[in-house]
Parts: C-alpha cells; structure tokens; sequence
C-alpha cells in the first residue's frame, strides 16, 4: 500500500467519525416529528446502501466484460445491480409516500434484542391493489372485509394524520406501536 492511499484512508475514517459523533448534536436541534426523523434516516441509508451496490456491481460488471466478454458472471453481476438501482428508487421516491413502522419495545426482556424498530415505505395505491387483486388467497382475510383496509388506508393516505396503533403486553411489559403516515 503506498503512502499516500493510507494518509487518504486515515482521512476518510476521521472525518466518518467526526460526522458520526456529531450527529446527536444536529439530532437535538431538529424540530420535526420522531416518524419524520425515522423517515428521513431510512431514505438516506436506502439511498446510500443503494448507490454502493449499484456501483459496485456495476464496476464488477464492466471488469468482467472488459475480461472475459458476456459471460455467466456478467449476467450474475446483473441481479445485485438491479437490487441497488430498486433500494435508489425506493429512497427516492419513498420521500413522498406513506411510511409503515413497527416498533416492538420488549425492554423488561432477558433476551436479544430488546428494541426492534423497522421502516418500509408504503406504497398505498400498490397495497390497495394488491389487497383487491390477491386478498382472497390470503389465510384470514376471508373473514375480513377487505373494502374496508382498503378504505382505512385510503383515508390515511389523503389524510394528513397518521393511524397509529398501540399494544401493551401486561404480561411482560412489551409494548408493539405500529405507525402508519
């Protein structure tokens, strides 16, 4: 490794901590909601996350044809770069749609993990359709109305308040929030 490649590595790594530490500062002076914040943080790791395998196998698909021509691995290099050009577009768009969280707060556990917190944008006219086209395959929704989901999700979409749903465990403590704006 040469000198200067490892000046550059040491470089990148003390401004990610730098960037990584003061984070909580610029967190505490944010004045949006928590469901904006998990919003915002899922978009930008969907994004990023997106980009590194894009390009990644996008650099390993350019290295194989330049090698070998078109070949099995070329094609094989297509499914992850696909999959990053999917996370890109979800980040990207999923700005403007509705987002589902679930977070399960098991915090009187003995076990791990004790906090489990999950985004997914949501998008709603997919689901209603999905819902209308494939509900009744569906194990259990026989004995649920689905026009009524669909309408629920519907009136939260155009809405500008959010379904929250709570559950509490007596039992154990745990404590399941499921978020839907």
């Amino acid at each position: 490794m040469r000198q200067g490649d490892a000046r550059r590595g040491r470089l990148f790594v003390a401004l990610a901590a730098i960037a990584w530490s003061t984070a909580g500062l610029f967190q505490r002076e944010l004045t949006v909601n928590l469901g904006t914040q998990l919003a915002g943080r899922a978009l930008l790791a969907m994004l990023g996350i997106g980009v590194f395998i894009a390009v990644l196998s996008a650099w390993g698909i350019y290295a194989v044809q330049q090698s070998a021509g078109v070949n099995f691995w070329f094609f094989c290099l297509l499914v992850p770069l696909l999959f990053g050009v999917l996370l890109i577009s979800l980040g990207a768009g999923g700005e403007s749609s509705k987002w589902l969280y679930v977070n399960v707060d098991r915090r009187n556990a003995q076990d791990w993990p004790q906090n489990i917190t999950l985004g997914f944008p949501l998008p709603l006219g997919l689901t209603a359709w999905f819902l209308r086209t494939f509900g009744q395959y569906i194990h259990g929704m026989e004995k649920t109305n689905v026009d009524d989901i669909i309408q629920l999700l519907d009136a939260t979409g155009k809405s500008g308040s959010p379904l929250i749903i709570n559950a509490n465990d007596s039992g154990d403590g745990e404590h399941v929030q499921v978020y839907i704006g």
